[in-house]
C-alpha cells in the first residue's frame, strides 16, 4: 500500500533551513560601552543551541534544530562579528527566546 494513502509523506520529518532574525544594539553605561547581538530563537530552548566563536574569522557559529509541526527546521548560521567589538569578556544569555551575546566595545578602534 502506498505511503501517500495514509498521508505519511506529509508526516515525514522534512528538514528545512531556518534563518533567525539577528539584530545589533549598541549600549552605553557609565564605565563601559558594549554591543549586543540579539538573535531570535522562538520555539527553541537554551539546551537546543550549540554556539561557538571563531577568533580568527571573527564569527559566531550557531547550530540548532526545532520542530515545527511535522517538520524540523534546521539552523546552521555563521554570523560575522562587528569590527568594533572586542573578543575578550564575551558572554551570552538566553532571555525570552532571544540569544543575547554581549561584546565589549574595543577601546582603540
Amino acid at each position: 500500500m502506498s505511503r501517500q494513502v495514509f498521508g505519511w509523506d506529509e508526516m515525514d520529518q522534512q528538514k528545512e533551513n531556518y534563518r533567525p532574525n539577528v539584530e545589533w544594539k549598541e549600549r552605553k553605561e557609565t564605565n563601559k560601552d558594549y554591543f549586543e547581538m540579539i538573535i531570535d530563537f522562538s520555539g527553541c530552548s537554551r539546551n537546543q543551541l550549540q554556539i561557538s566563536m571563531s577568533r580568527e574569522l571573527r564569527t559566531i557559529d550557531i547550530m540548532t534544530t526545532k520542530k515545527e509541526g511535522y517538520n524540523i527546521a534546521r539552523v546552521n548560521e555563521t554570523i560575522p562579528i562587528r569590527p568594533e567589538c572586542s573578543l575578550d569578556n564575551v558572554y551570552a544569555s538566553f532571555v525570552n527566546n532571544d540569544l543575547i551575546i554581549t561584546f565589549p566595545k574595543k577601546t582603540n578602534v
